[in-house]
């Protein structure tokens, strides 16, 4: 028999922190029998000046978000990304039992936290409460990619191989989606002619670098807007893909890439 909802996952605006999040919690709960429960929490704008301070608070998300953490409490609590650490550790303040799992680099001194499991790039092997890997964790199982293969059969099958699955992201840093990457991107395409071309658009593709890509290139035999379709088929493109292409703003669609063999 199952216990009661004693893992909490805080997800927040990032799909690919989300999946990590619900990676790791959906393991730890197979592995204890506990169960978990999403907390979808909305921020602010503001939320960037409470890390002046990094003291644990509920003060960068809305009011719905803070009606939602309510006892009774978790023993543990699985976050990634800026906007959520401040919140897991005003968790923790409620209850000094429960224990705080962050992937990716946290913002907070990391000592802050029982766990930290993340990738080479944020050099924090320093750190003895510090887990590295070597890509991002990801829930793209075999057996998740057969039950997507199964499932969108019928509208990808009948595409020509090979399949070249093209997979955008959004702009990270200095790494900007414009419009002279877009043609860049459509020339180095020009090599993968043969077959068919599947793009699938992100939440954070900017709209000017689509428009340029969709303008200099074939129309694609199928093109996924995010946000258009009551299902997001992304997990079926990577199970029939032949090959894919990635904008390099993301590990985690990296590493997924990779799961799909």
């Amino acid at each position: 028999m199952r216990k009661l909802a004693a893992i909490w996952l805080l997800f927040g605006g990032k799909a690919g922190d989300n999946a990590q999040v619900q990676a790791l919690g959906a393991g730890v709960a197979a592995h204890t029998g506990w169960d978990y429960t999403v907390k979808a929490l909305e921020h602010h704008h503001a939320e960037l000046l409470l890390h002046l301070t990094a003291r644990p608070t509920l003060r960068g998300i809305s009011v719905a978000s803070r009606q939602a953490l309510r006892a009774p409490w978790p023993k543990l609590v699985i976050s990634a990304g800026r906007r959520n650490e401040l919140v897991a550790l005003w968790i923790a303040q409620q209850n000094p039992e429960a224990r705080l799992v962050h992937i990716g680099r946290p913002w907070c001194q990391p000592r802050r936290f029982d766990q930290i499991i993340a990738t080479d790039q944020y050099l924090l092997n320093g750190y003895q409460n510090v887990l590295s890997n070597e890509l991002p964790l990801h829930r793209m199982t075999p057996e998740v990619l057969a039950s997507a293969r199964a499932r969108w059969q019928a509208q990808l099958e009948p595409i020509a191989q090979p399949r070249t699955v093209l997979l955008l992201g959004g702009n990270s840093g200095s790494y900007v989606l414009d419009e002279r990457l877009a043609e860049q991107l459509a020339q180095r395409l020009e090599v993968l002619s043969a077959g068919s071309l599947i793009i699938s658009s992100s939440r954070r593709t900017p709209q000017v670098f689509l428009d340029r890509l969709l303008q200099s290139i074939p129309e694609p035999a199928l093109f996924y807007r995010w946000g258009e379709a009551s299902e997001n088929p992304y997990p079926g493109l990577l199970a029939w893909a032949d090959r894919v292409v990635v904008t390099e703003d993301s590990v985690s669609m990296t590493a997924e890439a990779i799961a799909s063999g």
